[in-house]
């Protein structure tokens, strides 16, 4: 039998080396490509998280654009609306030229306690008795709330401010007005100027931070 054995290795000595070679060759490759394999899933997973927390950054760069409008703009104290100072043109809003920002408003109860939305052009806080409809309409839903509050009487122990995107072209930040018993008189806020935030701010959020989170 070892002489069968040893006879036919003799005969075909070129093919057994031949297999001697290239299975181990085989298994290298096989081993190389689940690594290969391996290793772009890591890298693909990598890829992902670091595009997760870029876009989490840039979030938090608009986030704290609009909050240092809010605290320029909205911090409106209760005397500055009321009595006829609103019915007047005359505007709550300090000098300061604000940003990013499509307009200003001030909704409030007039004198009869009719609730009334005042509409403010940001570059210069002029008033504006022109009214858009589509605007109105998103300040109107998104101020119901403090509306009903106002109404009611009801003492609010915080004055944050809110967001209201249920309107994608009127995106509203408002903050509520409080009288000394801190209660709602009225409401200050702004409509974000989405033009401005994908043409302007954004691209110059992007080309700043975009060669220092991905270095080539």
């Amino acid at each position: 039998m070892m002489k069968i054995v040893r006879t036919f290795l003799k005969q075909h000595m070129l093919w057994v080396g031949f297999v001697a070679v290239i299975v181990p060759l085989l298994c290298i490759l096989a081993l190389q490509y689940w690594s290969l394999l391996k290793l772009e899933k890591t890298s693909s997973v990598a890829d992902k998280v670091w595009m997760k927390n870029y876009l989490s950054d840039v979030a938090t760069e608009v986030k704290y654009f609009y909050k240092g409008n809010v605290e320029q703009a909205l911090n409106i104290p209760a005397y500055a609306i009321t009595g006829d100072l609103l019915e007047k043109g005359k505007s709550p809003f300090g000098a300061c030229e604000v940003k990013g920002i499509k307009r200003l408003f001030v909704s409030a109860f007039d004198s009869s306690g009719e609730w009334k939305t005042y509409f403010y052009d940001p570059s210069c806080k002029t008033y504006q008795c022109t009214q858009i409809a589509t605007e109105a309409r998103a300040i109107n839903v998104a101020s119901a709330s403090f509306k009903m509050m106002g109404q009611e009487k009801t003492v609010v122990r915080m004055s944050g401010y809110t967001v209201d995107d249920r309107d994608p072209e009127n995106r509203i930040v408002m903050k509520p007005i409080l009288d000394e018993s801190k209660q709602i008189v009225g409401v200050a806020g702004f409509i974000i100027d989405t033009d401005y935030l994908k043409q302007e701010f954004l691209p110059q959020v992007i080309n700043t931070s975009l060669p220092m989170k991905f270095p080539d």
